[in-house]
């Protein structure tokens, strides 16, 4: 590994350690307004227009990206919620130490 990302990787770590989860309920209301939004609106354009075109198509599979985007936020927070067990086990001296070899 290189020097640059092995830095920008240990000060993602640094960051981490004061960052704060977001609330589950707060995730679950984003998540289910997000996904009521998407649903309702497919049901309104299809009722309007008919059965979907190309454009349309491609509009869904914006819809599945979307989806899949959710998918990889919700993974991060539940990573989020085990970073209390690995924190104590983590030396960030040596990582601020490690940082500051790099830097040179």
């Amino acid at each position: 590994m290189n020097a640059h990302k092995e830095r920008k990787i240990l000060i993602s770590l640094l960051k981490a350690r004061d960052k704060k989860p977001m609330p589950v309920s707060l995730r679950f209301l984003i998540n289910l307004a997000i996904w009521l939004g998407i649903v309702f609106g497919t049901y309104l354009y299809i009722k309007t227009f008919g059965k979907p075109t190309t454009q349309e198509l491609i509009m869904y599979a914006c819809f599945w990206i979307t989806g899949i985007v959710m998918g990889i936020i919700s993974l991060c927070d539940v990573s989020r919620k085990q970073w209390p067990a690995i924190q104590p086990h983590i030396n960030y001296e040596a990582i601020e130490k490690r940082i500051s070899e790099l830097g040179t």
